[in-house]
């Protein structure tokens, strides 16, 4: 496993856990080296021992083309297959609208990349 990081990953982990900590949120963190896919992934990163009933979860970070400053941040199951028509309809986003939110508002707004 990879554990560097840069500065701004350190903040973001740090703060992260802050917040996590202070709303009493019990958490575990794996490091492990950049996974540019879900498929990559799985192959670095596993859970064992106590940690073995864990799943992996992707983020997805999208935005509503119509109104960008509507912003949505996904979490799912790394196989989980994400309908974005039906996600449309249950966050009443236009049909056709949900699109993945800029690299530059992911920094912006979560402090990461």
């Amino acid at each position: 496993m990879d554990n560097t990081t840069d500065s701004s990953t350190i903040d973001s982990v740090e703060s992260t856990e802050a917040f996590l900590k202070s709303h009493g949120i019990a958490f575990h963190n794996l490091r492990h080296e950049v996974t540019p896919t879900n498929e990559k992934m799985k192959e670095v990163v596993s859970f064992s021992g106590e940690h073995s009933k864990y799943m992996l979860a992707k983020q997805l970070f999208l935005h509503d083309k119509k109104k960008k400053e509507n912003l949505f941040l996904v979490c799912a199951g790394v196989d989980t297959v994400i309908d974005l028509k039906i996600l449309s309809k249950h966050l009443k986003v236009g049909s056709g609208n949900l699109r993945a939110a800029p690299a530059d508002d992911l920094t912006k707004f979560l402090g990461c990349r």
